[in-house]
């Protein structure tokens, strides 16, 4: 009999091992149910030192890894951003402690094409002429423009020719040739059926561009050739080879040193002569512009979430093209406040904006506003994200710029 009993309440004793618990109930309604009107719950308080402290807490199962969820209460501050801890609850998620209560579910979403504004900085054009006047029949010569310290490098270049061309135009042929050698043909042999008549002045004035709505070759004569066209620009050796046919073959290299026009009259006599009036250059050049790391915070992302970035930058500039700010993301630090880069290739680039200033007597503004919503990443890595700039901002800089850098990270 005495071992019936026995057996009966180790039996009762096991079947409630599994059972509900109930603290200050007799009707558990979970696992563990705590009731009480006038106390509190208290975890286990442990001083951690981080939010990778896998150390001051451990699985009573030794040598099993903390379980995911296992829940303290810290009560230390310690450790650096960001993987530093404050006094609250904190939850162990795979590879650390994660602060409970600090996050707001959130559905958000980003759609948004990532592309640089097509913006050239500090744009200056400067005009040079050579007006030294003179007389051609069947010969060539050249007139040079000497340019010096010019700053930057070609965006544009436009030649204006003057001349007054005895009876027939088909007689002038020119060429231009730059410091660093291209040679573009703005016109040869134009029109040869027209006859001005022995005597009669054919008035030249033709500004070459890129712009221009039609090439000068298909000018039919005229008593008066004006206007602006684009350049014959074939690559035929006549009076010297050309190598470029349009002027933008010009861009991108440094204006500074001897342009050369050649200058050619290929018919004599008979009232043909040329006179050789002027011709002045328009070149545009730009200043390159970096890129300047003006912000960087990281983050340490947690699966599920959003991280939303939203970046606003003001700043007084010295041109009219303004600025571009950017928004990037890396798994390093991209450098100390202050870095350049004269494009963000190494980066991930998550978002752009541009604004210009109007300027007059006082100071004007330009303006952006960056948005970049991030998700999907990698569960525990830290991302850090940059605000960058590029633009021309009057100095002090610290007087003549301001932003904001202010990273979310919201659970969906």
């Amino acid at each position: 009999m005495k071992k019936n009993i026995l057996l009966l309440v180790l039996t009762l004793i096991s079947s409630f091992s599994y059972a509900q618990i109930g603290i200050g109930t007799t009707a558990p309604e979970g696992a563990l149910d705590i009731t009480s009107a006038n106390n509190g719950f208290l975890p286990p308080r442990i001083a951690l030192t981080s939010t990778l402290d896998n150390t001051s807490v451990v699985n009573p199962n030794t040598p099993n890894p903390l379980v995911n969820g296992t829940i303290i209460y810290n009560t230390a501050t310690a450790g650096t951003s960001p993987n530093n801890v404050t006094p609250g609850y904190y939850s162990w998620s795979s590879t650390r402690w994660e602060r409970m209560g600090n996050t707001t579910k959130s559905e958000t979403s980003s759609s948004s094409t990532v592309s640089e504004p097509n913006i050239t900085f500090s744009q200056v054009t400067t005009s040079l002429t050579n007006n030294t006047a003179g007389f051609f029949s069947l010969s060539s010569g050249t007139r040079v423009i000497a340019a010096t310290g010019l700053t930057g490098t070609i965006t544009n270049i436009t030649c204006n020719v003057r001349i007054d061309q005895e009876r027939y135009c088909n007689n002038i042929d020119l060429y231009l040739q730059s410091p660093t050698g291209q040679i573009i043909e703005l016109t040869t042999d134009l029109d040869p059926t027209f006859d001005n008549g022995a005597g009669n002045i054919i008035t030249f004035d033709v500004t070459f561009s890129d712009a221009g709505t039609v090439n000068i070759s298909t000018v039919s004569g005229a008593a008066t050739i004006t206007g602006t066209y684009q350049p014959e620009g074939s690559l035929t050796t006549d009076v010297i080879t050309p190598t470029i046919t349009a002027m933008n073959g010009f861009n991108g290299v440094s204006p500074n040193g001897n342009w050369t026009l050649t200058i050619r009259d290929d018919q004599s006599g008979g009232g043909n002569e040329m006179f050789f009036i002027s011709y002045t250059l328009n070149i545009t050049t730009a200043i390159a512009t970096n890129y300047r790391l003006v912000s960087e915070t990281p983050i340490v992302y947690k699966a599920g979430h959003d991280v939303i970035v939203n970046t606003t930058y003001s700043a007084n500039c010295s041109d009219n093209e303004g600025a571009i700010t950017a928004i990037t993301r890396t798994t390093t630090s991209a450098g100390a406040i202050g870095t350049t880069a004269t494009n963000l290739s190494a980066y991930t680039q998550l978002s752009y904006a541009s604004d210009s200033p109007i300027q007059g007597s006082g100071n004007y503004w330009m303006n952006t506003f960056n948005q970049t919503v991030s998700n999907g990443l990698t569960d525990g890595t830290t991302y850090y994200y940059q605000l960058w700039v590029k633009g021309n901002v009057e100095t002090p800089t610290t007087s003549n710029e301001q932003w904001s850098m202010i990273p979310m990270q919201v659970q969906k």
